[in-house]
């Protein structure tokens, strides 16, 4: 018989907020892991409102040695991350959504991917695969699943690229590294179910493990589903996805978005320029999935023009301020690469081969 383990070896942090339709099948999933016993353990973080509901749903757990159920009033996603990790008694901890479902295997190439890279290994992360609750909609294009959290960069084990990135649905950190950088910031982040849908926190405390020394490892083999609720599957609910992401970049990184601002401005007036329907903010149905992905840049680039305060016309309805030749050029690149999909490859690969060289 193999003996338990002083500590597990993988903890593995669910935070939830009032979504026990789907949670209840990803800590099976994790249940189920593929795992010595005593070597992961499961820590579910309940951000409910109704924390008496919460205690109940915590109840049905009580037999299992491997869960921690805590309840945590205060509400918001990077609050309750930061509590799970505070709680972990393993070396290495992962974020998994509580709409998601583990493969099987899944936390043996999480570790296996650590103990592969243990020198440099800092953050791993893995794919993401949709399940879909309802049909895809005919409009949505595969360029815009990011913002359902889907990963599939393709490929083997590596080091990820520079214009690659991972999803806190299916994340890992080395915790000591983690605990370093301060852990996830409460200025990022989606609080309860409010309209705000900030992100970006975990690539931020990515980039800061990065800059400290350590690398992020893609590993497609550590594989989780992601349920997709159709309540996101509206044209309303991506535009306000691709405006929040617009808000988030900024609060992450104001200098470079202020940097990128001509380019949205650009972007912007071009499309007033060449529109013959409704005003920037106000968009047409359509299911053509090209037009819906200009809606979304154009989205975006109006959020971020907004928040530089807005671009200034002259008497004649010229831009007061000249835009530079290289934002200009950003922005027709971008715009061309929108209803372009041999520019898209060609840039894609570009990007990757520029990956490769850093």
């Amino acid at each position: 018989m193999t003996p338990m383990p002083a500590k597990p070896r993988l903890s593995v942090v669910v935070c939830t907020y009032d979504r026990y339709d789907v949670l209840r099948d990803a800590i099976h999933s994790l249940l189920r892991q593929q795992l010595d016993p005593g070597y992961l353990e499961i820590i579910v973080v309940d951000n409910s409102p109704n924390q008496e509901n919460a205690a109940r749903f915590q109840a049905t757990f009580a037999n299992e040695t491997a869960v921690t159920y805590l309840l945590e009033p205060t509400p918001g996603l990077s609050h309750a991350r930061n509590v799970g990790v505070t709680h972990a008694r393993a070396d290495r901890v992962a974020f998994m959504d509580d709409d998601a479902v583990a493969a099987p295997d899944w936390a043996f190439h999480m570790l296996r991917t650590f103990d592969a890279f243990a020198s440099v290994a800092g953050v791993v992360g893995g794919r993401v695969l949709p399940r879909w609750a309802s049909a895809k909609p005919l409009w949505l294009s595969n360029e815009l699943l990011g913002y359902l959290s889907i990963v599939d960069w393709g490929g083997s084990t590596r080091p990820l690229r520079s214009h690659e990135w991972l999803v806190g649905c299916n994340i890992a950190f080395d915790k000591e590294m983690l605990s370093s950088v301060g852990g996830f910031s409460r200025a990022l982040g989606r609080i309860g179910a409010g309209m705000a849908l900030l992100s970006n926190e975990e690539t931020e405390v990515t980039e800061m493990i990065r800059r400290a020394g350590r690398i992020p490892i893609y590993c497609p083999e550590a594989l989780v589903h992601h349920v997709i609720d159709p309540a996101r599957l509206t044209r309303a609910w991506f535009r306000r996805r691709a405006a929040w992401q617009a808000v988030s970049d900024f609060i992450k990184d104001s200098e470079r978005m202020a940097a990128y601002s001509p380019a949205a401005v650009d972007h912007l007036r071009q499309e007033l320029d060449c529109r013959r329907g409704p005003a920037a903010g106000f968009f047409a149905a359509t299911e053509d999935p090209q037009q819906f992905k200009r809606d979304a840049a154009l989205t975006y680039d109006l959020v971020v023009t907004m928040l530089v305060g807005g671009a200034q016309l002259d008497s004649a309805g010229r831009l007061a301020q000249p835009i530079p030749l290289t934002s200009k050029l950003k922005a027709r690149v971008r715009a061309a690469a929108q209803t372009s999909p041999t520019l898209r490859r060609v840039l894609h690969y570009g990007m990757r081969w520029s990956g490769r060289q850093l």
